[in-house]
Parts: structure tokens; C-alpha cells; sequence
């Protein structure tokens, strides 16, 4: 087991014990278990996935940090974090638009660009992981 703290600057997301954790990270997708090296690294904008006690969570994130300590620990801290199940797809495909829409406008500096493109991949990854598990939430309706 590996003790797993997920958190945003609005709440801890995710705190407790896990089998497995995997990570889109600026290096791939990476996958911590049981002992992993200590490691630290850029979290990028995907999909976040923890196993625990047989339940499988998967989460939109959009950047921040990844520390894998000593003694099974590893703590994340995204930039915002929001349960797959929980994703407005509507919602998340226009703000992608609108996102996309102010990258054609005028862009005055570098770092106004910079913000455009993290507010891309952010609802990016919202939209890809909503979609790839919106079969799955409408399973769960339709069986209630």
C-alpha cells in the first residue's frame, strides 16, 4: 500500500491508502507502486487514476507537482483536480472553445499566451476524461 494525498488549492481530494496511482507527468504517464523511488516531478494536464481497496477513481488534472517520498508516500498538488464522473462535458467543451477562440485573438505578451494555452490543456484534459468515462456514468444511471 502506498499513502496517497491529492491536493488543490480548494480541498484535498483524494487522502488514504492505494494499490497504485498513475500520473501524467512531463515525462509520460508513469505508474507508482509499493516502494517506488523517491522521485519528484511536473504534473501535466490528463487524467489522474487511483486504485484503492479495488475502486478504481480516475480524475481530470491540470499541472502542479508530483513527490513520491520514502516510506510508500506520495503527495500531489494539482492545480485543480475534478472526479471523471463529476465533469459537465457541455460545460468543458465550451470553456475548450472559448479557450481556443482567445488564442486566435490578440495575444499581447508571452505570458498572456502561456495562460491561454494552461487554460487549453486544462479543458482538454477535463473533456478527454469525461468523455472516456461518460459510457461508464451513464451505465451507473441507467442501472439505479
Amino acid at each position: 500500500m502506498i499513502h496517497v494525498s491529492l491536493i488543490t488549492p480548494e480541498k484535498v481530494h483524494f487522502q488514504g491508502d492505494a494499490d497504485s496511482i498513475s500520473i501524467p507527468t512531463s515525462s509520460g504517464q508513469i505508474q507508482v507502486l509499493d516502494h517506488h523511488m523517491p522521485l519528484v516531478t511536473i504534473l501535466e494536464p490528463g487524467e489522474l487514476k487511483i486504485v484503492a481497496g479495488g475502486e478504481t477513481t480516475y480524475l481530470a488534472v491540470s499541472g502542479g507537482y508530483v513527490e513520491v517520498r520514502p516510506g510508500n508516500k506520495i503527495v500531489v498538488l494539482a492545480n485543480s483536480a475534478e472526479v471523471a464522473t463529476e465533469i459537465d462535458l457541455d460545460r468543458a467543451e465550451a470553456a475548450r472553445a472559448r479557450a481556443r477562440e482567445l488564442l486566435k485573438g490578440r495575444i499581447q505578451s508571452e505570458e498572456e499566451y502561456a495562460t491561454v494555452v494552461a487554460m487549453i490543456q486544462k479543458e482538454w484534459a477535463r473533456v478527454n476524461v469525461g468523455r472516456k468515462h461518460v459510457s461508464h456514468r451513464r451505465t451507473q444511471i441507467g442501472e439505479e
